[in-house]
């Protein structure tokens, strides 16, 4: 049985090529919904909520009270394009959950952050384009493993999320072969991979589509399938292009988490660093001076230290707050409606020499597991996240502050 913070689902997989006849794999599965809000938030916002666990708070009354996930009456959203809009976020939330907890996953990189843009490595060029004349939707993702898991898979990835009835199936194998699903399986040729020579170098793809179960047709579980297609192209996509997208792939991933923590400027520089054109250390230096440093009592992590910043209730005009600018609300540290955010220090410290020292730096960042020998996907206490790329969203009573970050 699931506990008060997991939901049950289904997930179908599809084995086979998407233009050959289905092999498909279904199972049921469990949700931590605490990690679900957390993806969401990751994805979703590119600064702080000004309430503790909001998503999981908000969300919450949309979902029944049983053992599964589903939402109340005809779903979520009073009208077409709010149930649209709302599938969409979920949808997101959903193929993030899935890529890490079941294709181990740690770093996304949102692809309108990289498309069109020349990515450069050992003076050979690489460009992710969408192809002329294919209008359309296009795939969501540039991921990329862990160098523990596969330092040298790149991959795009694809996420959607239905709640029409269409989509409500009870037999998940029936809708790979949909129109609706070639449909999405498209996007992944409305975009390709060159190299300098205008040679297509193909990538593999994730499509991971998500439909949402509610309340009024209780016969029809919340499904995630999941199927994996290829870019065009005739020749497999290289080492060295490999490398290049996955290095701009951790650096676009921490600089969408710098800008949650305050730190816009160090963001902006890495998002630059994969560029010739990167930005001077005195552009981002002030905003290291004024980081701050904390230790947990989560028990996977306890004792380890990171950086981070806490939010706090919308009673206090900013959005965000550091404990140096709180300390008329000393007493109030503690308060359950505050929620800390932060990244492994050492995590911290690799990822910044992306910055200081240039792209290659990427190739030496770790994953969560292999700098405390922890599972990152445990998150033991109430309303915390913990992430495999050295991230935790949790509340702030868990956390000890231990003084400001010295370099």
């Amino acid at each position: 049985m699931p506990s008060d913070n997991t939901k049950v689902l289904r997930i179908a997989c599809n084995a086979s090529p998407p233009e050959e006849e289905p092999k498909i794999n279904i199972f049921k599965a469990s949700i931590n919904l605490d990690c679900l809000f957390g993806h969401l938030f990751r994805d979703l916002y590119d600064q702080d909520l000004p309430e503790t666990n909001y998503l999981g708070n908000h969300y919450l009354l949309f979902l029944t009270k049983d053992g599964h996930f589903r939402f109340n009456g005809s779903g979520v959203g009073a009208h077409k394009e709010a149930k649209i809009s709302e599938s969409k976020t979920f949808g997101k939330a959903f193929c993030r959950w899935y890529l890490q907890e079941y294709c181990n996953v740690t770093y996304f990189h949102h692809i309108d952050h990289i498309l069109d843009r020349t990515i450069e490595i050992d003076g050979i060029c690489y460009r992710l384009e969408r192809k002329r004349n294919r209008r359309g939707d296009i795939p969501d993702y540039l991921c990329s493993f862990s160098k523990s898991y596969d330092a040298q898979t790149i991959f795009l990835g694809e996420a959607k999320g239905s709640q029409t009835k269409a989509a409500m199936s009870t037999n998940p194998e029936k809708y790979f072969l949909s129109k609706k699903f070639m449909e999405w399986n498209e996007q992944f040729k409305r975009m390709h991979l060159v190299d300098k020579e205008n040679n297509e170098l193909r990538i593999k793809g994730y499509l991971v589509a998500t439909f949402l179960g509610n309340e009024n047709h209780l016969n029809c579980e919340t499904t995630v399938l999941a199927e994996d297609p290829f870019t065009p192209g005739n020749t497999p996509i290289s080492p060295a292009a490999s490398l290049a997208l996955r290095r701009t792939t951790i650096a676009g991933h921490y600089a969408s988490l710098f800008h949650k923590l305050g730190l816009p400027q160090l963001s902006q520089a890495l998002r630059r660093s994969i560029t010739p054109y990167r930005l001077p250390a005195s552009y981002y230096q002030g905003e290291l001076s004024v980081l701050e440093t904390w230790t947990t009592d989560i028990i996977s992590v306890a004792e380890h230290e990171f950086v981070g910043v806490f939010f706090y209730p919308p009673a206090i005009p900013r959005h965000y707050i550091r404990l140096s600018d709180l300390e008329q609300l000393q007493e109030g540290l503690q308060a359950p409606e505050l929620m800390f955010l932060g990244l492994h220090r050492k995590i911290f410290d690799q990822v910044l020499r992306i910055v200081e020292v240039g792209p290659e730096a990427a190739d030496e960042v770790m994953d969560l597991s292999e700098v405390t020998g922890s599972d990152p996907n445990i998150t033991p206490e109430a309303h915390s996240t913990i992430f495999r790329d050295g991230s935790i969203l949790a509340p702030l009573e868990h956390f000890r502050h231990l003084g400001n970050l010295s370099r």
